[in-house]
């Protein structure tokens, strides 16, 4: 029987064909915030950091300020960040992506992180400029 000449079987290939296309599709227009957090335990924090508070809140400083924050696709590439610091994606699969962190040419984690929407990660605490404690946050942002 030549699989083409049934009907049935035709339309559910071509329908598995476009769920494929479909989620494609939608991997590829998914994009990261990047966001580079001073902590300390002087003033208050920054009202754009609010949503994160709650995992910011258990390294134990007070108050959190975004340094930087910069939007990237949700492929291969780096992002380059102050004091040095510098994410880069490597080639993942959907939203499954290798991440490593660096400041000034030194590894500081290499990791693989499975991004979903609402999902905040953290990548660690880590010594900025000056002795100041930065964090580095990677939130998907789904278009």
């Amino acid at each position: 029987m030549n699989f083409g000449s049934r009907p049935i079987w035709r339309s559910a290939v071509l329908a598995c064909l476009a769920l494929v296309a479909v989620s494609v599709t939608a991997a590829a227009a998914d994009k990261l915030d990047v966001i580079l957090v001073k902590a300390t335990n002087e003033g208050t924090s920054d009202a754009a950091l609010k949503p994160y508070l709650g995992l910011l809140g258990r390294y134990g400083f007070t108050s959190y300020q975004a340094v930087a924050r910069k939007a990237a696709p949700l492929k291969a590439g780096d992002v380059s960040l102050p004091q040095g610091f510098k994410a880069t994606l490597g080639e993942g699969t959907g939203r499954r992506v290798p991440v490593t962190l660096s400041r000034g040419g030194k590894k500081l984690i290499r990791t693989t992180v499975t991004f979903a929407p609402k999902r905040p990660v953290v990548l660690g605490l880590y010594t900025g400029e000056a002795g100041a404690k930065m964090i580095v946050i990677l939130v998907l942002v789904a278009r």
